[in-house]
């Protein structure tokens, strides 16, 4: 079975409109995002986050991609096995998911299931 691959913009557009549904406003300031998988849409979804303001973790099963991560973004953190990270935003790239904590809960989401209209349908799906 092929897996679907989802456009980094889309995924960004999304979490822009999760993040408008959960908080009222698209603030990355002061949050913890945890990347899960850094493919080639990873790459890509990286450079849209790597700004001021949100903290960035990720880990990876290839070694290969931690040096292409730390060359978009320098200030990427990386996560081994057995850490414990905390994280307001989950984006599983392997298994297609982007969670978001609401209170002491995640509510997940499954990326596949977005349409034409990503941001949208993010302040949609997350809307408290």
């Amino acid at each position: 079975m092929e897996q679907m691959t989802i456009a980094a913009t889309d995924i960004f557009c999304y979490l822009r409109g999760a993040l408008r549904g959960s908080f009222g406003l698209e603030d990355f300031r002061d949050k913890t995002i945890f990347i899960f998988g850094m493919g080639t849409v990873g790459q890509q979804l990286l450079t849209m986050l790597c700004f001021s303001g949100p903290e960035i973790v990720f880990a990876d099963e290839s070694i290969v991609n931690y040096r292409a991560a730390h060359k978009i973004c320098e200030s990427i953190q990386v996560a081994s096995s057995g850490d414990d990270v905390y994280a307001d935003i989950i984006i599983d790239l392997r298994d297609n998911t982007l969670s978001i904590a609401q209170g002491p809960a995640f509510k997940t989401v499954n990326l596949s299931t977005l349409g034409k209209e990503p941001y949208t349908q993010g302040i949609h799906d997350f809307y408290l």
